[in-house]
């Protein structure tokens, strides 16, 4: 499941907010939420369905600790939804495996489902400008160019698009989810990504 860029067959990932325990635990070692968040992403932008469980105490009641996360993902969620729901995957369009791509039309999102090792990530071979890119999880407004980075020196196209200054490291909230608004819809042909005539 880690390897796909999207999934072929209808998948169903089963996750509990418990370590240990499918069901109630009372003394449960917790998942964080950084953790359920970016496995809610690697495979909902693969077009897979994600069952996220919570074990009830036994008069009924969601231990405060489940809650706790739970709300704090249902927040994520609330703003980042539209780059999950009715979406196509689309992370062939890029070759860094560091992030996973979802697109609705001329919109792409941008999925850091891992820990970016720097404030820069790097969409090769996409050289196109977006009009505009937010970061979903604050509304702010991202930078972008198009640059030569040392890496792609040899690499066919030689250019790439860069989002900047992203909150990586601790000081981020995790899942972080760029949206990129194109003029068309970005399509891969070979080694190349254009935008898509017609």
């Amino acid at each position: 499941m880690n390897t796909e860029l999207h999934f072929d067959k209808p998948v169903e990932a089963c996750q509990s907010v418990g370590y240990q325990s499918w069901g109630y635990r009372s003394d449960e070692d917790y998942y964080t939420v950084a953790h359920l968040v970016r496995s809610i992403q690697k495979v909902r932008a693969k077009g897979g369905n994600y069952l996220l469980n919570v074990g009830p105490k036994p008069d009924g009641t969601i231990p405060v600790e489940a809650a706790t996360i739970l709300r704090q993902i249902g927040k994520w969620y609330k703003g980042v939804i539209e780059s999950l729901a009715d979406v196509e995957p689309a992370s062939m369009l890029t070759d860094n495996r560091d992030v996973l791509l979802t697109q609705r039309g001329s919109t792409l999102y941008v999925h850091l489902f891992r820990e970016p090792e720097t404030s820069s990530v790097y969409l090769h071979p996409i050289e196109t400008l977006p009009q505009r890119a937010t970061l979903l999880n604050t509304r702010e407004t991202v930078e972008f160019d198009v640059v030569s980075p040392p890496r792609l020196r040899d690499a066919k196209p030689s250019r790439t698009l860069r989002l900047k200054n992203l909150p990586a490291g601790s000081c981020g909230p995790p899942g972080l989810v760029v949206k990129l608004d194109f003029d068309q819809q970005l399509v891969r042909r070979g080694s190349l990504v254009e935008a898509e005539e017609g």
